[in-house]
């Protein structure tokens, strides 16, 4: 957020993180350098608890407790900035003006145990930055934005197998307005991700460790330029305009054994 002066992710809301910086197991071989896996907080099984942080431009709230439902659990946090709020208090210089600049995420998580074998997790984010400037006739408009839903089921088998389904879609939006004394031009693209992945996990024994899936994924790109200075219109390739959707489907498979020799191999 805020070009990186304050973090993408929300300490509140994490319960662990994974830094694979190389040589990562086989379920992440679509990736081209390191891996981050991040796993999101369950709500407190046994009451109703909740934090607040109150900062200089931002400030973040957390809520979790128990569900109605015995087994369930639920957790809600979010952060926002008030810059705008102090800025309104500000005075203005039109010579050298302050930009305006929020952001806001939001994680929300429900997790069910259904059985003694079968565990169910809900869990969602959203985000939103927007930046903009303008002073002698120019402005510039930055917006961000990022929308994902999941849902997992967890269901042991045996006390060696156990397998794990998860079902996803992510949306990402890039879009930059700027405006030249009333010349104007954009960029606006967009990355939409729906993804579904089975695993199966089988510990044969103290020594070795059995780990196998398959994922399908369906990608589309949008990617939206116009330089005509008349950005209500989106004809491809005509006048410095250039207006494309690509989709496209994604299919792995993965298989690993993990096999402990001895203690020192």
């Amino acid at each position: 957020h805020i070009f990186g002066f304050i973090s993408t992710f929300n300490g509140d809301a994490i319960k662990d993180v994974e830094l694979i910086k190389g040589g990562f197991p086989a379920e992440y071989g679509g990736r081209l350098s390191a891996v981050l896996n991040l796993t999101q907080k369950d709500g407190n099984m046994d009451k109703v608890q909740g934090n607040a942080s109150l900062g200089v431009i931002s400030s973040r709230t957390s809520l979790e407790g128990p569900s109605p439902i015995k087994g369930g659990t639920w957790f809600v946090g979010g952060r926002r900035t008030y810059f705008e709020a102090i800025k309104a208090i500000l005075p203005e210089d039109d010579k050298n003006p302050l930009p305006d600049f929020n952001f806001y995420d939001l994680n929300a998580k429900y997790s069910q145990i259904l059985s003694d074998n079968d565990k169910v997790f809900v869990s969602g984010f959203m985000s939103s930055d927007k930046f903009s400037v303008g002073t002698y006739g120019i402005s510039m408009d930055l917006s961000i934005s990022n929308q994902l839903a999941s849902a997992r089921w967890n269901h042991i088998f045996s006390s060696s197998l156990f397998s794990t389904l998860n079902v996803s879609g992510s949306k990402y939006t890039n879009k930059f307005l700027g405006d030249n004394s009333g010349y104007k031009f954009i960029f606006n693209n967009s990355i939409t991700d729906y993804t579904a992945k089975f695993g199966l996990e089988w510990y044969l024994n103290e020594q070795i460790t059995v780990k196998s899936g398959l994922d399908v994924s369906n990608y589309k790109f949008t990617y939206l330029q116009n330089f005509s200075g008349n950005t209500d219109s989106t004809v491809d390739n005509k006048n410095g305009q250039l207006n494309m959707s690509v989709s496209d489907w994604n299919y792995a498979a993965y298989a690993q054994v993990n096999y402990q020799v001895s203690d020192l191999l």
